[in-house]
């Protein structure tokens, strides 16, 4: 018998979004435990766990229960136990995020170094990439709508 899963998240975590663009990918439902909307959630977390960091994902054996945190190791375990030798996709890992943090890095450094209207239009691309780099897994989430 499969052990039942569910997922300790809130809205907007990014973390938590790479978790379920993973869930997606596998075409996995489980059941999502917002623990900014429910206190009962947080709550069994911190009694679990001693922390509420998300995401956590909640392993419920036959006989004990597991608890797994960092979204990394969440996407890693779906993957071993239901991807079938299938890889996540990029959105599924930090990927993304490292490389929008870097180019926007870049484009903040070249900024300082040019002069005249060309560094607005860099600090404003920076600013821009930063932004998206974090919301890439809502984006991806908002495809599928």
């Amino acid at each position: 018998m499969s052990p039942r899963l569910s997922l300790y998240m809130f809205e907007g975590c990014a973390f938590c979004q790479r978790v379920r663009i993973a869930l997606d990918d596998l075409g996995l439902s489980i059941e999502e435990r917002d623990i900014r909307a429910v206190p009962e959630h947080a709550t069994a977390l911190v009694e679990a766990l001693g922390q509420s960091t998300v995401p956590v994902l909640r392993i419920d054996h036959e006989e004990t229960t597991e608890w797994l945190p960092e979204s990394s190791d969440i996407v890693r375990y779906l993957y071993e136990e239901h991807g079938d030798g299938r890889r996540p996709p990029a959105l599924a890992t930090g990927f993304p995020q490292t490389i929008g943090a870097a180019l926007a890095l870049v484009l903040f450094l070249l900024a300082l170094i040019v002069e005249g209207p060309v560094r607005l239009i860099l600090l404003t691309a920076a600013a821009l990439v930063f932004a998206l780099r974090t919301n890439l897994q809502l984006l991806w989430r908002l495809r599928g709508s």
